[in-house]
């Protein structure tokens, strides 16, 4: 989706309680555009608004995760964490909002151990494996390509 000039702008001026505002607006009308949001963030990440880019990123995973659309909420943090990747509070916020969907699992501070995203040279690659061992849960079945059925 395109930004409209006139945000475009305000994204080059810094003038963030603008694009603030713009941002609020667009997740009360259309929480559900990614496309418009990673667009918005990398416009911001090329005027070096990292800070504010975590703010942002962090308030709509966050709201897209009290619809419960937790996929979308994960890959805006992804976007987040590739665009401020050095930010320790994108960090810590994606590994918060990470326990509040899995907080049940019984391996999740085993996992946050083994992938430790705070700490990681790589964070979207990080986050990219845990995300994927936390698709599988203890005991669960899946279907490996080339190896048939298995168990978690």
């Amino acid at each position: 989706m395109a930004i409209d000039s006139d945000l475009l702008q305000k994204i080059k001026k810094k003038n963030l309680e603008d694009v603030e505002a713009a941002w609020m607006e667009h997740m009360d009308d259309r929480l559900h555009d990614s496309s418009w949001y990673s667009a918005v963030a990398r416009e911001m990440a090329s005027a070096k608004c990292q800070v504010k880019i975590v703010e942002l990123i962090v308030l709509l995973a966050e709201g897209l995760g009290t619809e419960d659309a937790w996929e979308e909420a994960f890959d805006a943090l992804r976007v987040g964490l590739g665009l401020a990747p050095k930010i320790k509070e994108m960090r810590l916020k994606t590994h918060e909002l990470a326990r509040e969907r899995h907080g049940e699992r019984d391996d999740l501070v085993e996992a946050f151990e083994y992938f430790d995203l705070p700490g990681a040279e790589k964070p979207v690659e990080t986050f990219d494996a845990l995300r994927e061992w936390l698709r599988f849960e203890i005991g669960a079945g899946f279907f490996l390509f080339g190896r048939g059925l298995g168990k978690v």
